[in-house]
């Protein structure tokens, strides 16, 4: 006696009996390939430690501070490694009333030398601040990483008065006094800035 399959299930089975054909004659697809092996993983490089950035203060004699000194550090004719003659600098004089002497067009900058009791340059506590009366225009501030420095541009002619405490050490000499002339400045020379105190 023959049994008869109800049209779902021999549809079920047609189907089951066709993937079965296929499959072992190599049919009804693209040939099989051979597996691919994984792409290798890139290993990410550790990022750097930084390097901490040492104190300046460390090797300096210990505070507190008792004397801070600021002054005119270099005057140059301009500013910018590629211009030759940013590489010399202008003697650093002084009109009759004491100003200092700059042209408008220079480079200058102002800088900062505290000591202690001992008269050895010493720590501090807090970074100076300068107070740079300029109600003309005449310098145009840059930045420094150095706190100390006072970067500038001179950019119009007039008087410019410069002051700075440390610590709640005022400045010496109070304020210091800076004229920006158009013309009657020292003709620039080949001679390195100084830095001493």
């Amino acid at each position: 006696m023959l049994l008869s399959a109800s049209p779902s299930v021999s549809a079920v089975l047609s189907a089951a009996v066709l993937a079965a054909s296929l499959a072992g004659c190599g049919g009804g697809g693209s040939p099989a390939a051979p597996n691919p092996s994984p792409a290798p993983t890139a290993t990410p490089a550790p990022n750097p430690t930084p390097t901490p950035t040492p104190d300046p203060r460390a090797n300096l004699a210990p505070g507190p501070v008792t004397r801070f000194d600021i002054k005119v550090r270099s005057i140059a004719p301009c500013r910018g490694s590629e211009n030759l003659d940013c590489n010399l600098f202008r003697p650093k004089t002084q009109d009759p009333d004491g100003a200092w002497v700059v042209c408008e067009g220079d480079f200058v900058v102002f800088d900062g030398n505290q000591a202690n009791a001992q008269g050895q340059e010493c720590r501090w506590v807090t970074d100076p601040v300068y107070t740079v009366a300029d109600p003309d225009g005449v310098m145009r501030r840059l930045d420094s990483s150095n706190p100390f420095l006072v970067r500038t541009d001179v950019v119009g002619r007039g008087d410019v008065t410069i002051s700075a405490v440390l610590d709640g050490i005022q400045s010496n000499p109070r304020t210091l006094l800076v004229r920006a002339k158009r013309n009657g400045c020292p003709a620039p020379e080949a001679i390195a800035p100084s830095y001493e105190p």
